[in-house]
C-alpha cells in the first residue's frame, strides 16, 4: 500500500513512479527503518519489530508486478 501511495504522490508531482525493484526496495527499506526504529524513539509505547520490516519489503515487492501491469494497461 505504501508503494501505491508513493506512486500516487509521485504522479501528482509529475514524477516517474517507482516501478523498478531496486528503487522500490530502497524506498520500502527506508520507510520500514523509520517506522520500526525511529518512531519508537518519538512515540512512547511504540515498539520495533524486525519482522515488520521484512513484511513491508515483501508486500511492496509482491505488489510491484501489479503496479507495473496497471501502468502498462493505462498506457495502451
Amino acid at each position: 500500500m505504501i508503494l501505491a501511495l508513493a506512486n500516487l504522490l509521485l504522479s501528482a508531482g509529475r514524477l516517474p513512479p517507482l516501478t523498478k525493484a531496486l528503487p522500490a526496495a530502497a524506498f520500502l527499506l527506508l520507510c520500514g527503518l523509520f517506522w520500526e526504529y525511529v518512531s519508537p524513539l518519538l512515540i512512547s509505547g511504540s515498539v520495533s519489530d524486525p519482522l515488520d520490516l521484512l513484511a513491508y519489503l515483501a508486500g511492496g515487492l509482491a505488489a510491484l508486478p501489479l503496479l507495473r501491469l496497471d501502468r502498462a494497461r493505462r498506457r495502451s
